[in-house]
């Protein structure tokens, strides 16, 4: 299972920023580093939409019996 939660801003959400033309191909980057090449102050905001996995959770129901049992 997947759930996908709504848009939200996250620091170096988008790390490259990278800037498109009018038919959507990229031209350039604006990379947020996260060092000192990137200002203080530039959180590097980007909204992202974050993702949790869940895997199936097996229970074999006699063990866990015969384990409080024991």
């Amino acid at each position: 299972m997947r759930a996908v939660q709504e848009e939200t801003p996250a620091v170096n959400g988008a790390s490259l920023r990278t800037r498109f033309d009018e038919r959507g191909n990229a031209v350039s980057v604006a990379p947020c580093y996260g060092d000192s090449r990137t200002p203080l102050d530039d959180d590097c905001l980007a909204p992202i939409q974050e993702r949790a996995w869940s895997s199936p959770i097996f229970v074999d129901q006699s063990r866990m019996a015969m384990s409080v049992a024991d």
